[in-house]
């Protein structure tokens, strides 16, 4: 789900016919962010204008269509869907990986292992999570209002993963992975100060002063057209920026 919806089974992803219908996989994302929840509440935000048997008789189609997407071919109680009276229930335990609730795992492990002062856990936890992701996530979601928040808090959660382990890599001398994993947050949120901070902060680590100066501009318009005002740490790095400008020579005349 971070990313266009992909389902494999033992690592081969299927192109099964069933996810080409738009409710299934609307529903499948649903069940995502909501593991656990009513057929009631299914029906009224899939088929709104549909109460009654109507809305009743779509839900069970599409239901239908989502278990054979999952099917693995295991008897019906190994299966990852499952319906237990008015709920519906997407879970994990029969053998279903998802990469957003793996995604959520390791970002909580990793703020258990910096409470712990296991740097080393930290950075391992922040790597995996970031490499799960492959762009917007839970974009069937975008017909739910309701439900929006969530894929919000997930491309926020990935900025500041990225960022936070590009800062520790930049401490570590690694450019070249943190300039990729700002590279990433910058796409998932273009406005983020802190993310273009960052890149002009590894350019001066790097000695290049002329991609940090162009990278301090493209910072300053930034915050102008978002009429901000830089944050402390921004000023101090524009501050060696600054510095790095003023003591190029000038051309000759």
């Amino acid at each position: 789900m971070l990313g266009p919806l992909r389902v494999s089974i033992d690592g081969v992803v299927q192109e099964r016919a069933e996810l080409r219908r738009r409710r299934a996989r609307e529903l499948l994302a649903v069940l995502v962010a909501e593991p656990d929840t009513t057929r009631a509440r299914l029906q009224d935000l899939l088929w709104p204008e549909h109460g009654g048997p109507t809305g009743a008789r779509n839900f069970r189609v599409t239901l239908t269509h989502l278990r054979r997407a999952l099917d693995t071919g295991g008897p019906p109680h190994q299966q990852c869907l499952r319906t237990d009276g008015a709920t519906v229930v997407l879970s994990a335990g029969a053998g279903l990986r998802v990469d957003l609730w793996e995604f959520e795992s390791h970002l909580a492990r990793a703020r258990a292992a910096y409470r712990q002062s296991d740097m080393a856990s930290r950075v391992h936890h922040l790597t995996a999570a970031t490499a799960l992701w492959r762009g917007d996530p839970l974009l069937e979601l975008d017909a739910f209002p309701d439900l929006a928040p969530t894929a919000a808090r997930a491309r926020l959660a990935f900025v500041d993963a990225a960022l936070t382990l590009g800062e520790l890599r930049l401490t570590d001398d690694a450019g070249d992975e943190a300039l990729d994993l700002v590279a990433r947050a910058i796409k998932t949120d273009p406005y983020s100060e802190r993310a273009h901070r960052l890149l002009v902060a590894l350019h001066l680590q790097r000695g290049d002063r002329q991609r940090a100066a162009d990278a301090g501009a493209t910072l300053r318009a930034l915050l102008d057209e978002l009429g901000v005002s830089a944050e402390p740490a921004t000023e101090a790095v524009m501050r060696n920026v600054d510095r790095g400008a003023s003591a190029r020579p000038s051309p000759a005349s």
